[in-house]
């Protein structure tokens, strides 16, 4: 019987951490599509994105397709730690890939270059340097929540007003 309440002690924490993980990340992903409603708002009102959808290059659910999964310009996967873990190691080597992915994309295809952002915050990438270092390598830009002006940067740049 003791053994039966720990195994169901450990279900309910990891339910409950899955549950706080998963609003943290809604939480990061409300901060950036505000972001771009507020662009959207006050300096292009053409300003189309998807969130959440499938991109068939990467073969993976994409945080933000600007303006859409058919013609992608602009590319934003989100990631905040609270604290480190091996995952973090995980995120980084996908990453890299799909940027290795984007870059050879980019090369066969110059009038449809895709730019890739990454929005990286929280504690526990301090913790993983060398992983939040391989991000920024494998990444037109980075931002965190401090850093929100390099969206309406990028989008200045990258996306075109009419």
């Amino acid at each position: 019987m003791r053994n039966h309440k720990y195994v169901e002690r450990i279900l309910n924490d990891n339910e409950i951490q899955g549950k706080y993980s998963n609003e943290v990340g809604s939480h990061v992903e409300r901060i950036i599509q505000t972001r771009l409603e507020n662009y959207k708002a006050n300096i292009n009102r053409t300003l189309q994105y998807e969130i959440q959808k499938e991109f068939p290059l990467l073969n993976k659910n994409i945080d933000f397709l600007i303006p859409s999964v058919n013609a992608p310009i602009i590319l934003i996967e989100s990631s905040y730690n609270i604290t480190t873990g091996s995952g973090q190691s995980k995120r980084a080597d996908q990453l890299v890939e799909f940027f290795s992915t984007l870059m050879r994309h980019n090369a066969n295809h110059r009038a449809n270059r895709i730019i890739m952002l990454n929005y990286c915050d929280g504690f526990g990438w301090v913790g993983r340097q060398n992983d939040l270092h391989r991000i920024y390598e494998a990444s037109d830009f980075v931002f965190n929540q401090r850093t929100l002006n390099v969206l309406d940067e990028v989008l200045n740049e990258y996306y075109p007003s009419t």
